[in-house]
């Protein structure tokens, strides 16, 4: 049994998921021209098999990340004059990728929790208990990681920004693109797939109003090559292997016909990330009123008008849960979450685990067979023996 198990496993292991090599280029053929500059925009590409994703990653403006899964032979072209300007047909695929599905960090909302439910809902606060901060901030690599099986950026915002939320601290977003199926080595450790990026937001030290009892969520522009009158659920399922995320059991979705984000609905209130400096998060999916945030994005530069007959979406993601701590008393939060194209990672059980379980049930298995067959030769000795003593 336990053979049967290691088996099973190591056959799982293997099979499930195809190993892509990664490339990744920072300002890919900008030359001189970017380096007078603050723009960044960075490309990876991820070739497998049979086809490639493309991972663009745009710092020009607002956070934005796009996802295009496109056959072998596809490149990206830039003309860096007109992406400058943010016009249509700055960025090109050639030949046009199967399908695209992109996100942006829209907004950072600060919001006056004073009846402490930790959730912030569009439809409900108004001007004078939230402040919403477009996330067109000045933003500046940090550091990056580049090799064949995993790439990776953190990018924060420039301590010299004008805005009041940026004061005394900043926030930072860090992007990785993976070779190989497996979970990530930060908590709550996601498993991804070779066709995502993993982002990772951290707000640390942001300046708080005065009178708010202040909380902070998260605006995210949702966008997929899909038509218009398609849908995008939100939904939350729970799953039964916590080995990776102790007590974090569910896990959050939300799905077009071959995109994703997913998330464990989790986030962490010290850059210690462990479950006795962890909360809880919440989120609701709107219909975007319009695309104007996509303005000066590399989503214009690349769908242009298209943009129109697309779907779009925006998920507000609240950080925090009813009862701990205020932002303001102890200023740091993280989260993280999956963007992909195709089928999210399987949450299953480690080898470790499967072995434990194969021990549990197969000792007691094979004591009870043992037990069975000792029983069946002290009767049979016994009759014998009596059968003996007659004769």
């Amino acid at each position: 049994m336990i053979l049967q198990i290691i088996l099973i496993v190591l056959l799982s292991k293997f099979s499930f998921a195809e190993d892509r090599k990664i490339t990744m280029a920072i300002n890919p053929g900008c030359g001189a021209e970017c380096k007078q500059d603050s723009n960044i925009l960075i490309y990876v590409r991820a070739d497998g098999l049979n086809d490639t994703l493309h991972h663009i990653w745009d710092f020009t403006n607002k956070p934005t990340i796009v996802l295009a899964l496109s056959p072998l032979n596809t490149t990206l072209m830039i003309n860096w004059t007109s992406f400058k300007n943010y016009e249509e047909g700055a960025l090109q695929f050639s030949p046009l990728p199967f399908y695209t599905f992109s996100y942006l960090v829209d907004k950072v909302i600060e919001f006056n929790d004073v009846n402490n439910t930790a959730i912030f809902d569009p439809t409900v606060y108004n001007k004078s208990d939230s402040i919403v901060h477009d996330t067109n901030f000045k933003w500046v690599l940090d550091k990056y990681v580049n090799t064949t099986s995993y790439a990776s950026v953190t990018m924060k915002t420039d301590h010299k920004h004008y805005s009041h939320l940026l004061k005394k601290g900043c926030i930072s977003i860090t992007l990785s693109a993976f070779g190989t199926m497996e979970h990530s080595s930060l908590q709550p450790h996601l498993l991804h797939t070779t066709n995502a990026t993993q982002i990772d937001i951290q707000f640390e030290n942001l300046s708080t109003t005065k009178h708010f009892k202040s909380r902070f969520a998260l605006g995210l522009a949702l966008v997929s090559s899909d038509s218009a009158n398609s849908t995008m659920h939100l939904h939350s399922r729970k799953s039964l292997d916590d080995e990776h995320s102790p007590g974090i059991f569910t896990i959050g979705e939300v799905k077009s016909k071959q995109g994703y984000l997913e998330w464990r609905t989790v986030a962490y209130t010290s850059l210690e990330r462990s479950m006795t400096n962890s909360t809880g998060v919440s989120s609701g999916l709107f219909d975007l009123p319009g695309i104007q945030c996509f303005d000066d994005t590399a989503l214009v530069s690349l769908f242009g008008s298209d943009l129109d007959f697309m779907l779009w979406k925006e998920l507000y993601v609240s950080l925090g849960e009813p009862g701990d701590t205020l932002y303001s008393s102890n200023p740091f939060i993280s989260w993280s979450f999956l963007g992909g194209i195709g089928v999210p990672g399987n949450e299953r059980f480690s080898l470790f685990i499967l072995l434990i379980v194969g021990f549990g049930l197969g000792v007691p298995a094979l004591l009870i067979i043992i037990g069975g067959i000792w029983i069946v030769v002290k009767r049979f000795r016994q009759k014998n023996d009596i059968v003996f003593t007659e004769m």
